[in-house]
């Protein structure tokens, strides 16, 4: 755990350490009042007089025998962090105590405080998995990113980071077939093409290991004498793939050639790829780029 500075106000604290979270910068007294009519941005101030704008939604800070002891920021919901299937519910930004103050109660208080502004009995926490333990002592329904990056029930305790690369399952869509490649596998596991001439395949993602994403790559028509010309889902049918992809990820599907939607629990995508394949296949649903 990095040491803290008993010079740096919380906020600073916060924005200086790598496992809290703020995303204010410092602002000049001279450019507060238009920071305060943003739509986007709030003003705090902290301890030592100093301003800082941020798009946040919620800080709150404890005291003990007048000195700045514990600071938390939080929003309502997570459009200030990685897109994934739980960003409607709120989310914490940043939790500290100073170290002098801590196992009173401090960091406990703020938590509360917290969830009853969000006036919600979950929330999603992206921490540590030894600061798990903390986050489990309370009767909120707590949402880990770490247990959700690894392919596990978000509700449940994630594992520590040495299970980070666990197996994935790797099956195909159980109704349309659909090709499921691990990362390993990319280059000997084609896409499925349907009769539309559309290829589709499900993929491992590179960098988090439980997470998929579809790859949709259109065809194209040989132009005689100017080359290939590619075709592209009519607005249509990209609307009928956003309704059935809304209910797993706020990604929606591409307008070109090619598309990638990612962000997916493996059950999810291929759950996802079986719903999409009529579309797909329907060859009514495409028409030629006329943007070329």
């Amino acid at each position: 755990m990095e040491t803290d500075s008993s010079e740096k106000s919380l906020v600073q604290i916060l924005i200086d350490r790598s496992d809290t979270g703020f995303d204010g910068f410092p602002v000049d007294q001279s450019v507060v009042d238009r920071y305060s009519e943003n739509t986007t941005h709030d003003v705090y101030k902290d301890e030592y007089g100093q301003y800082f704008a941020h798009p946040h939604d919620f800080i709150s800070t404890r005291a003990l025998n007048g000195n700045p002891a514990g600071i938390f920021v939080g929003d309502v919901d997570g459009r200030n962090c990685m897109d994934h299937p739980h960003s409607d519910l709120p989310h914490p930004i940043g939790l500290f105590v100073r170290e002098e103050y801590r196992s009173q109660g401090i960091a406990t208080e703020l938590i509360h405080g917290y969830m009853d502004f969000v006036e919600s009995n979950r929330c999603v926490i992206d921490c540590d998995t030894a600061l798990v333990p903390f986050y489990e002592r309370f009767e909120y329904d707590m949402i880990y990113l770490q247990s959700y990056n690894r392919g596990m029930d978000p509700t449940t305790v994630p594992w520590p980071p040495e299970s980070r690369q666990v197996d994935i399952d790797a099956s195909n869509s159980p109704k349309h077939d659909i090709p499921f490649a691990k990362q390993d596998e990319l280059g000997s596991v084609p896409e499925k093409r349907l009769e539309s001439g559309v290829q589709i395949r499900i993929r491992q993602d590179q960098s988090v290991a439980q997470q998929c994403a579809i790859d949709i790559q259109m065809p194209y028509r040989d132009e005689e004498g100017s080359g290939y010309t590619p075709y592209v889902l009519t607005s249509e049918a990209i609307s009928k793939i956003d309704d059935v992809v809304s209910d797993y990820t706020s990604q929606s599907m591409g307008s070109g050639d090619f598309s990638s939607i990612g962000w997916l629990m493996p059950d999810d995508a291929r759950t996802i790829a079986d719903e999409i394949y009529p579309i797909l296949a329907d060859g009514s649903n495409l028409e030629l780029d006329d943007r070329l």
